[in-house]
């Protein structure tokens, strides 16, 4: 454990974990404008849930909840103060923060 070395370990190895796929995804993001505004996600079969939008771009956004969100991979998000409404899948959840990806354009 202490005072031991690292394993070496070689590019093969690497290759054989990873896959085929040598080149790192290098798609940027499209730009993110900071927003603080209550939002809502809903979805079939479920309650939905309110909570605070902190950023969002033309293909995503970020949404902060007072606790950690139990959600479906597809929802809606509803934004009243800026008049959007858009279908989202749930790419990332860390915390109380949820990453979405928007399934069309905003």
């Amino acid at each position: 454990m202490f005072g031991k070395k690292k394993p070496k370990i070689s590019k093969d190895r690497y290759k054989l974990a990873l896959g085929d796929k040598e080149e790192p995804d290098t798609r940027a993001r499209a730009p993110r404008e900071s927003a603080w505004a209550t939002c809502r996600l809903t979805w079939s079969g479920g309650p939905g849930d309110q909570g605070v939008l902190l950023d969002i771009s033309q293909t995503g956004a970020r949404v902060r909840f007072n606790h950690r969100p139990g959600l479906p991979q597809f929802v809606r998000l509803d934004i009243n103060t800026m008049s959007v409404s858009v279908d989202a899948e749930v790419v990332r959840v860390d915390g109380v923060d949820v990453g979405l990806r928007f399934l069309e354009p905003v």
